[in-house]
Formats: structure tokens, C-alpha cells, sequence
């Protein structure tokens, strides 16, 4: 596939902080129109690796392209045609919602009021649009971040942990938007997460980095055959806990003060172990 079709498409990136090599010869390539999961602990390196991605660090070496655009720091980037959520997201916390969004819209050169307007109503921001965002709690100041990103319609949305301090509901909402946006506007979304049961809900192909190094790649389609679940449990005693089940004719074994089932009847009505 020739690279311009390509998204992302980072060859070999190291970035070192004194000794600890923070991410070690990562390359990825994302396509267009597609939702690619960044999945890995805290600690792992995915904001590093969104950080040069967007060249606000240099890497020691390797290559960067968005958008079929070498990307240098401190050189112009294809930044037009992205949006980027890195970490906390930052706002002028003396400002109202609406004039946060008016700064970056005139930033942008965008058409004002009609795109601050369309944007509150998407992130579900009208009701806080007179609020300062030092008031904001933490899940709407996740949410105006969110809105500074989309403002402008991107091409490509990067994404660093979005869901954080947003509630259930929340996260669902962001989800399917971010569905939408891959699925039916053509818009091509790279999401980083320690979460992978959220990830798995969103993206269409997961990379798994680990310790600086991405260690597989895998279609979400794939993942479900790959996956070994467990029912794990806290009791107060292991080995009565663990030999009472397995009188009930369930595989247990046990650690500490938990117990593992390795059952698909457990796992999928783990109401019956608890009752048990």
C-alpha cells in the first residue's frame, strides 16, 4: 500500500528520557477512515508516542508522516486537517465555555458563531456555555477539550485516554460519536487507552505497546479468539470457597483471598457464583 493512503504512518520512532527508553522502535501505519485503539498500561509510552506524533518532542530517531506529511517539530504540519486531545486538556480558566471556543475558532479562522453553536450542541456543552471553565467539573472540562479538537472538522482525531472523568453515560456518547465519525464522515480516529474492554467497543484494529515496545497488532474482529477470560472472585477462605465450586462440578483454583473460574457459564451469569 503506498504510503500517502496512510493516515499515520511512523517508521521506527525511539524516544529516550535520560535511561529510560520511553518508546523503542515503533511503527505503525492507520489507514484512512478507520479507528485504531493504542492500548497499554500507564507508563507505557502512548502519550510519548501521540507527543511526536504531533511534534511537540522530537524522537531520537525514526520517522514521522500525518496526513502523507513528514512531520519535523518546529516545521509547518498538516495541522489543518487534525485534531488533537493530549493528556489534560487545557483551557483559559478565567473564560466561559463560549469564549474558550471563540479564541480557538478565531485561532482557526472558522465561521463564528455557527460552528461554536454546532459544536456545544454535540458535546452536550449549551447548558455550561456562560460557565468559567475553572467551575467546569472534570468530566466537561474533558468534554470542552473534546470540542476544541472537533471544531474545525479534522481528518484526523488523536485522542490521548478521552473517556477519562467522563461518567457511563458519557463514555457511551463519546464512543458512538467517535463511530459516527470513523463509520459515516470518513474521519480517521487513533484513540489511546489502558482500558480494553473500552477499546475493544471502538476500535477497529488495536495496537499494544508495552514498555515503549509495540508487541502485536491485532484486528478487533480477532481479539475475542485470542482472549482467555477468567471469573474472579474475593472470598474470605480459598480453599473452602474453591472446593465448594469445584463439588459443584466449576474448574477453580485459587490465590490469596481470590479464586479463578475458568467457566463460560460463570462468566456469563456470574450472579449464580455470587448466589453459590
Amino acid at each position: 500500500m503506498n504510503s500517502k493512503e496512510f493516515m499515520i504512518e511512523t517508521n521506527g520512532l525511539v524516544k529516550s528520557f535520560g535511561k529510560l527508553k520511553a518508546v523503542d522502535n515503533v511503527s505503525i501505519s492507520v489507514n484512512k477512515g478507520e479507528i485504531y485503539g493504542f492500548l497499554g498500561l500507564n507508563g507505557a509510552g502512548k502519550t510519548t508516542t501521540i507527543r511526536m506524533l504531533l511534534g511537540m518532542i522530537r524522537p531520537i530517531s525514526g520517522e514521522i508522516k500525518l496526513c502523507g506529511r513528514k512531520i519535523v517539530p518546529g516545521q509547518n504540519g498538516p495541522w489543518e486537517k487534525v485534531g488533537y486531545l493530549v493528556e489534560t486538556p487545557c483551557s483559559y480558566p478565567d473564560l466561559t465555555v463560549r469564549e474558550n471556543l471563540l479564541a480557538v475558532s478565531r485561532l482557526r479562522s472558522l465561521r463564528i458563531p455557527s460552528c461554536i453553536n454546532h459544536i456545544m450542541k454535540l458535546l452536550r456543552l449549551e447548558d455550561y456555555e456562560k460557565t468559567k471553565t475553572r467551575n467546569l467539573s472534570l468530566g466537561n472540562n474533558q468534554r470542552l477539550g473534546l470540542a476544541k479538537a472537533l471544531i474545525h472538522k479534522p481528518e484526523l482525531l488523536l485522542l490521548d485516554e478521552p473517556s477519562n472523568g467522563l461518567d457511563p453515560a458519557g463514555i457511551v456518547e463519546i464512543r458512538e460519536m467517535l463511530k459516527d465519525f470513523a463509520f459515516n464522515r470518513n474521519i480517521t480516529v487513533f484513540i489511546s487507552s489502558h482500558n480494553l474492554d473500552e477499546i475493544s467497543r471502538i476500535a477497529t484494529r488495536i495496537g499494544i505497546i508495552h514498555k515503549g515496545r509495540l508487541i502485536q497488532e491485532i484486528d478487533t474482529t480477532d481479539l475475542e479468539r485470542s482472549l482467555k477470560k477468567i471469573l474472579v472472585a474475593g472470598v474470605r477462605n480459598t480453599g473452602n470457597a474453591a472446593g465448594f465450586l469445584i463439588r459443584k462440578g466449576f474448574d477453580v483454583t485459587g490465590s490469596g483471598e481470590q479464586i479463578f473460574i475458568n467457566s463460560t457459564k460463570a462468566i456469563e451469569k456470574p450472579e449464580d457464583i455470587n448466589r453459590l
